[in-house]
């Protein structure tokens, strides 16, 4: 299955139906990030920057949702102790960032074309990078909590959504 990042580029755009390009860079065990910046030819270094800037922020907005979910699946875990009571304080004094690891470059082009002279940019990260960041932070904050979640069933099925 082929879809260069031009291809990917008509795709992201409605501008083609290229069931490759949907299916291979679809958000499934990895996030896709896509940058582009149009201006003058001659300038592809400021239109490479613009493009990977674009690319990462839409990785991040991304990771920002699983980051939710994770925190949501710690939350949901911690909300019941094995008493079967209420134990939010725990979870609330527990907050986290994540970083974006792991992210590689899929691909980039500049060219001219129906949009003008334009630079590409296409980024993946895999899901399972930004839960190892959030266990590791969550670690370092809360051991207990740590070790208590990630041998939960709550973990458990968070894993398995990622690497769908």
């Amino acid at each position: 299955m082929s879809c260069s990042v031009s291809e990917y580029a008509a795709y992201y755009y409605n501008n083609s139906q290229n069931p490759a390009c949907g299916e291979k860079y679809k958000d499934g065990a990895n996030l896709y990030g896509f940058g582009e910046m149009n201006g003058p030819e001659g300038q592809d270094e400021m239109l490479k920057r613009v493009a990977s800037s674009k690319a990462t922020m839409e990785i991040a907005q991304k990771a920002a949702g699983i980051q939710n979910k994770i925190k949501w699946s710690i939350g949901e875990f911690s909300q019941v102790n094995e008493e079967g009571e209420n134990s939010t304080t725990k979870w609330s004094q527990t907050q986290f960032d994540v970083k974006l690891e792991g992210v590689e470059e899929v691909g980039s082009v500049c060219e001219s074309g129906t949009r003008g002279y334009v630079c590409y940019k296409l980024l993946k990260m895999p899901k399972t990078a930004i839960l190892e960041t959030a266990s590791a932070s969550l670690k370092e904050k809360d051991e207990d909590l740590y070790r208590e979640w990630v041998s939960s069933d709550e973990y458990k099925q968070l894993v398995a959504e990622l690497e769908k």
